[in-house]
């Protein structure tokens, strides 16, 4: 797994090395930098082209616990055309929330309930 993984660089890799070794993984702090890096470089091209959709929506996928959402709305609704912002906002919405159930934290609950107010009842603190 490990070596599929360096050589892919895909974070679907570096999970499924995670999720077959657990605790147990030999090399698991590698792993969790080497998500933490590839998660950076993403956010990084998201933010130099909000309007690009591919990326943001890839990003959903390699990253549904992620808590740079919220970073990605903004750079989506302030840089983004009005038509990618109409598919993409809700899509970035739906994914934040996704997160707070994959992985509940209380700065990512708070960022959420701040930017999307509506949501606290759907919304569960850790």
């Amino acid at each position: 797994y490990i070596r599929k993984a360096g050589k892919s660089e895909n974070p679907q890799d570096y999970r499924e090395y995670l999720n077959e070794f657990g605790d147990k993984a030999e090399f698991k702090q590698e792993v969790v930098q080497a998500l933490k890096t590839l998660e950076v470089k993403q956010v990084q091209t998201i933010l130099q082209n909000p309007a690009d959709a591919q990326s943001v929506r890839r990003f959903i996928v390699d990253f549904p616990d992620s808590e740079r959402y919220m970073e990605i709305k903004t750079a989506v609704e302030t840089r983004a055309p009005a038509p990618v912002k109409e598919v993409l906002l809700p899509e970035i919405k739906a994914a934040s929330l996704r997160s707070l159930q994959l992985a509940p934290t209380t700065p990512k609950v708070r960022q959420v309930l701040e930017t999307y107010p509506e949501t606290r009842a759907e919304v569960k603190k850790p």
